[in-house]
């Protein structure tokens, strides 16, 4: 090989190498310190607001954390109109935001910011497909000037919806917070046959009529002044019967051996009108035994499910009670009983 051609070599060789360095090694140095931009935000729920009264003031980061108990170290500025500034740190929750009451005692406009200092968030989970983990650096940031106004009027409060003074229906929409005090279910036979959190009727009438069950209801007539039979002695044809959020369900036949119906049709009906919602055999061809109003708060969720359940020798079996369609079942359960929930007494639970 001439000399030539070996130099052309070497230096081909050391510029592929200068390559290698310029496109290879900033990638990693910018893996490394790049930051993660941030969203911070303040606000400050009501304003205007009056002096002496109380307003939320909400602020943090719109980046989410990982796990619960992480959270961003905040900071929160109020100036008031002479000046004066006070700093207030929390540390938000895992969502990201976080909270603080401020009552301000002047006048004026406040103006207030919030502020995030970089650093380092490092976080390890289990996610869907195995372990996650990530070293993630926070830019710093922070937010612009937010006005507060503060007069010395007060600002107007917004009572809550007053109770139904007519006819009302269901479902009932959720804002009428108020409304749970009217609007109780009846999970399971109470005591004394009280079921408080309803507000009756004040005089006696007659929504609607049905039959119920397997036989003839009414007077007998003819040359019989007596009533057929209504089932409440012994065979128990109205035993098990629920009502959740203004739905009736009961078991259509009795439970005493006198029944010849092979198969066991569970009812539901709307209170208010008597319409029935639908009959069906359940899936384990068994009766109500109690219902249930699950109600579930967590990180994720706020809100209620709704269980009709039949029990079946050591098997407990759940039904959603709108559509009475089979959602899962505990087999071979050694105990079982029901009780009242805290909040509400025909809130019931299954201990196992």
């Amino acid at each position: 090989m001439s000399k030539k051609i070996l130099s052309s070599a070497i230096a081909m060789f050391f510029i592929t190498s200068m390559a290698i360095s310029l496109f290879a090694l900033p990638n990693f140095a910018t893996a490394a310190t790049t930051a993660a931009k941030t969203y911070p935000f303040v606000e400050a729920i009501p304003n205007p607001v009056g002096v002496g009264q109380r307003t939320l003031i909400n602020f943090g980061l719109l980046n989410y954390l990982q796990e619960d108990g992480d959270g961003w170290n905040m900071t929160l500025t109020i100036t008031d109109p002479s000046g004066h500034e006070t700093t207030i740190e929390r540390m938000t929750w895992s969502t990201g935001t976080v909270g603080y009451s401020f009552v301000p005692e002047t006048n004026g406009t406040y103006i207030l910011k919030c502020n995030f200092k970089e650093s380092w968030y490092n976080w390890s989970i289990m996610g869907w497909f195995g372990p996650q983990a990530s070293n993630d650096f926070m830019a710093a940031s922070e937010t612009e000037p937010y006005e507060l106004i503060v007069t010395n009027e007060p600002a107007p409060s917004y009572p809550g919806h007053a109770l139904p003074s007519e006819y009302w229906s269901r479902p009932i929409d959720p804002q009428l917070r108020e409304w749970w005090s009217v609007s109780g279910s009846w999970v399971s036979t109470p005591d004394n046959l009280f079921a408080p959190y309803n507000d009756a009727p004040e005089s006696a009438h007659i929504l609607w009529s049905r039959a119920i069950g397997d036989t003839m209801g009414g007077l007998i007539g003819g040359d019989s002044e007596v009533g057929y039979q209504n089932g409440d002695a012994y065979e128990g044809k109205w035993a098990g019967s629920i009502i959740i959020s203004g739905i009736l369900y009961y078991n259509k036949y009795t439970t005493s051996f006198y029944s010849t119906a092979p198969k066991q049709e569970v009812v539901a009906v709307d209170l208010h009108t008597g319409e029935q919602l639908w009959s069906k055999v359940l899936d384990t061809n068994g009766r109500i035994a109690f219902g249930q109003i699950l109600r579930w708060d967590c990180l994720n969720n706020r809100g209620g499910f709704s269980y009709l359940w039949v029990s079946s020798g050591s098997n407990l079996y759940a039904f959603e009670a709108l559509t009475g369609d089979w959602l899962f079942n505990f087999t071979n359960v050694p105990g079982q009983s029901a009780y009242g929930g805290a909040t509400n007494y025909y809130v019931q639970t299954v201990k196992f």
